[in-house]
């Protein structure tokens, strides 16, 4: 009876090392969520602490095995895990709280994980990224798509898998297309496509009916007005009210013949100065079409675009020598052009 006691006891023994030792592989694997394990049992900082911070709809996160893991807020993720949305749902993680991410509806992506070393693989959709603040000298975060490959430091914006182009709303980083191996730099408001030849089309200060709902969402008050844009998206797509018509220009109605000018064709004009007063007068194929005049009263004129009918200008249907003459006789230095 007394063996027996002793094997069980044993037996008992075995089972809570078991035990502890599972409990200590969980702790161990959700410390190095938390960036608290090397590895010895021993604590210490690292350099990325991923986490699923919330999720909306249909979203799947499976760990390095494939086995699918049950959601819920501040989720742990480890290297190898992957995450897949469906139509109308979205996930955001982010990395060590300065690296955010949002998956966009139908996107699958997988993390790895290396030291301080983090890759985003996009394999599907779309990823947005906003890094708050800059990487470490030591540190690096790379998304990939499967043709190519973005250094991230300090910048935000997204990459779409499906047309392989990325989107950079501030910061600037290096693209890189891996097969041909082409680098770009691709900084705030640019994207970058990749084409089917492996060189990068630049698109300066991309059109803000391209942003997105799901990034859209999450810019910020300064993001809309370095763009002069309303935080509300409708207003990109709202009916404008069509342009005025502008006004026809007046004609004269008088003509030239039996008078003898030498610009009679092209543009010309009369520059004339007497004290604070000038007067510039402009000239189509010898016709005065528009009249400035700037005096003590003020600023004013007659024809083009200023409203006042050009008949009413004291030099309507001289030329440009008689106008010049007129001038002169007033005491204006005259200057004709």
């Amino acid at each position: 009876m007394k063996k027996v006691r002793v094997i069980l006891l044993a037996v008992l023994l075995v089972l809570a090392c078991v035990g502890c030792s599972g409990n200590a592989d969980s702790t161990d694997k959700e410390n190095d969520a938390n960036g608290t394990n090397n590895g010895d049992g021993e604590t210490q900082a690292t350099a990325v602490t991923m986490r699923l911070e919330k999720s909306e709809g249909s979203v799947a996160v499976s760990d390095e095995n494939g086995k699918e893991q049950e959601l819920r807020e501040k989720l742990p993720l480890f290297s190898g895990y992957g995450i897949q949305t469906q139509a109308e749902s979205f996930s955001w993680f982010n990395l060590d709280d300065t690296k955010l991410a949002k998956m966009d509806e139908n996107s699958e992506a997988s993390i790895e994980k290396e030291d301080k070393n983090l890759k985003l693989l996009v394999d599907k959709g779309s990823l947005y990224f906003n890094i708050t603040e800059p990487l470490e000298d030591d540190e690096s975060l790379e998304i990939r798509t499967s043709s190519m490959t973005v250094g991230i430091r300090g910048t935000s914006g997204w990459v779409d898998a499906e047309t392989e182009t990325l989107y950079i709303i501030h910061g600037t980083v290096i693209c890189e297309a891996i097969e041909s191996g082409e680098q770009v730099e691709v900084s705030e408001w640019t994207s970058a496509h990749l084409m089917e030849d492996g060189t990068f089309e630049l698109i300066y200060y991309f059109n803000p009916m391209d942003i997105p709902v799901f990034v859209w969402d999450e810019m910020d008050e300064d993001s809309f007005a370095e763009l002069g844009l309303s935080s509300n998206r409708d207003d990109l797509f709202a009916v404008r009210e069509p342009d005025p018509e502008p006004e026809e220009v007046e004609e004269p109605d008088f003509d030239l013949t039996g008078k003898d000018t030498a610009y009679r064709s092209g543009y010309n004009s009369i520059y004339a100065q007497n004290g604070s007063s000038i007067y510039e007068l402009e000239y189509y194929d010898g016709l005065l079409t528009t009249a400035y005049l700037d005096d003590e009263e003020g600023k004013g004129g007659w024809g083009g675009d200023i409203g006042i009918s050009i008949k009413g200008c004291p030099f309507y249907g001289m030329t440009v020598e008689e106008a010049a003459e007129e001038l002169r006789n007033q005491g204006y230095s005259v200057t004709i052009y």
